[in-house]
């Protein structure tokens, strides 16, 4: 019995983290919906300004989080499945309202594999809790301890070899996606408890070194299959590119609304900028929340580090401000750079280069 006994415990435990797990991944995808309506709202209030279905939008988006968040909180599946259906309700009611209007067919897809996603996990928590009645009648057997008749005994038996084989199966599944996302990557002279205690602000680097080698990046290049075939030294171009190349496949990813540039001696301009740039400001900090999940969890190369920081920074009120009223602090070069589109492979090259971080092992070319 003390064998059972262990495989009894084992099942829990590997039950619970299958939960955990599903948990986890249902409150990421949720926020993926989330940042993804808002990017919608984005799209539809640039189109036309239809109140009525721009206000229904809202609030399916504000009642998809609400049910979520229900579903979790409940245990019971019939429940489950009812609060499902209302949330599906609400989820094609805004595809509904994205099929009549003018909107892009890649707009709508992208909306799609997000709700997509958040229904599999939903499925999957489901599935997952059904087990919860296995488990209770195992455990009702095995509480028969000596009383156990040989038959009910080889069902305990059977039973406990089921759901062992479930969850490892499961656990491995998860497993397996998890390992075709992209390896995280550690980074020299960085504090893993201060990154955690301040997860979106990188004023936690090391100071910043006087002299750095700006060709010190040595990294292997694959071919078109993805292939490494060989070392290559990198120029100041190859790096330039491999961050334009970042920052354009990471502003379109997490759908950052890119900000206007202020221009020097022109206050007026820059005040009515400000106020243009305000609502963007709020749109992309929200999106940090969803980017550092991401770099915490999935990867951690030094161009998606950077692009968060420069996110940061050039989103930051305090920066506009000093932007409008403060001339040496918009004419100061990493300012400047900061402050332009266009440099902002160099100012993301920059950073790395002044923390000595290194590029991340395969860099893939266009």
């Amino acid at each position: 019995m003390k064998k059972i006994d262990e495989r009894i415990k084992k099942i829990n435990k590997d039950h619970e983290e299958l939960l955990k797990r599903v948990k986890a991944s249902l409150l990421q995808n949720r926020d993926l919906v989330d940042d993804e309506i808002n990017h919608l709202k984005e799209v539809l209030e640039k189109e036309d300004n239809n109140v009525k279905q721009y206000n229904a939008i809202i609030q399916a988006q504000n009642l998809i989080v609400s049910l979520t968040e229900e579903i979790l909180a409940c245990n019971s599946i019939d429940d489950i499945i009812n609060i499902r259906k209302k949330l599906n309700y609400y989820i094609n009611k805004i595809k509904t309202i994205l099929a009549k209007r003018n909107v892009s067919e890649t707009t709508i897809t992208n909306y799609q594999e997000k709700v997509s996603s958040l229904r599999k996990d939903i499925a999957k928590y489901i599935r997952y809790l059904k087990r919860d009645n296995n488990l209770s009648m195992i455990q009702e057997l095995h509480d028969k301890g000596d009383q156990m008749t040989l038959e009910e005994l080889r069902t305990l038996k059977k039973a406990i070899t089921k759901e062992i084989a479930y969850n490892k199966r499961n656990l491995v599944k998860e497993q397996e996606v998890k390992s075709l996302l992209p390896v995280p990557i550690s980074f020299p002279n960085l504090t893993e408890t201060r990154m955690i205690e301040q997860p979106l602000r990188f004023d936690i680097w090391p100071e910043k070194r006087e002299e750095i080698d700006s060709n010190a990046f040595s990294i292997k290049l694959p071919d078109e299959e993805v292939r490494t075939i060989g070392t290559h030294q990198l120029t100041i171009d190859d790096k330039i590119h491999f961050f334009e190349r970042s920052a354009h496949k990471f502003t379109e990813q997490y759908h950052v609304i890119p900000t206007h540039d202020y221009q020097k001696a022109k206050v007026g301009r820059n005040i009515v900028t400000f106020f243009q740039n305000l609502p963007r400001y709020f749109h992309n900090k929200k999106l940090l929340k969803v980017i550092r999940k991401d770099y915490m969890i999935y990867y951690r190369g030094c161009d998606l580090v950077s692009y968060m920081e420069y996110i940061r920074q050039r989103n930051s009120i305090k920066h506009g401000l000093r932007c409008i009223f403060d001339q040496s602090y918009l004419s100061s070069e990493e300012v400047a750079r900061l402050n332009s589109h266009e440099q902002c492979s160099i100012w993301l090259l920059n950073f790395c280069n002044e923390r000595n971080l290194d590029l991340p092992v395969q860099y893939i070319k266009a």
